[in-house]
């Protein structure tokens, strides 16, 4: 089969899908995105659902005084929940306040690589055989935490972190982790290499 049939059904799908009054309009259409925020609002079902979520996520915010960034606001309403939210999105629409684009995520810190576009799923394998190669111990740990504490609070989330670090860190493997980094003996603790960590960030 090739790429162009098998996108033909997920075309259609999305066609038969969207609401009438945004069926073949464009996704990128600032008109399209408050258009689609105005139907939120007017369907009660829907707009509870958005609200139920909204509160959840004011919810979870720690408290403290700064700012709150939304990624990707849309035609949303997360700002009638959390005063002095900050909204944005790729591109200009009404409501939102500032474009973060993906070069410009990269600029401050959001991401750490952007690729060209077709390349996303190569990158994606690269990263991912990168991580697989990584001590396993530590991967297995790591991972455990992840999935163990999705939801919980963040001082019992800390607490199934630490415990799984603890059963890793007498691993053969994590002994030399750490060795190669108190003792800078790895490409991506020194200056004067390129790192081997595919988009690693440093500061050395």
């Amino acid at each position: 089969m090739s790429s162009g049939s098998a996108r033909r059904p997920a075309a259609a799908l999305r066609a038969w899908l969207a609401h009438p009054l945004t069926r073949g309009l464009a996704l990128d259409d600032p008109g399209t995105t408050a258009l689609r925020g105005e139907i939120v609002r007017s369907k009660p079902f829907l707009r509870k659902v958005y609200e139920d979520w909204y509160r959840s996520l004011a919810g979870a915010i720690p408290a403290g005084e700064g700012a709150v960034l939304e990624l990707g606001s849309g035609g949303g309403f997360l700002g009638d929940f959390v005063p002095g939210l900050i909204t944005s999105d790729v591109f200009p629409c009404p409501g939102v306040e500032r474009v973060i684009d993906a070069r410009e995520a990269e600029r401050i810190g959001l991401v750490n690589e952007v690729v060209d576009s077709g390349t996303c799923l190569r990158r994606a394998v690269e990263l991912a055989e990168a991580v697989a190669a990584l001590p396993q111990p530590a991967l297995r740990t790591d991972l455990q935490a992840a999935r163990t504490g999705q939801g919980r609070p963040l001082d019992e989330g800390l607490r199934i972190e630490a415990q799984c670090f603890t059963r890793s860190i007498f691993a053969s493997e994590t002994f030399e982790g750490l060795r190669q980094f108190n003792e800078r003996d790895h490409p991506d603790r020194r200056a004067d290499t390129a790192p081997v960590t595919p988009g690693l960030a440093r500061s050395l």
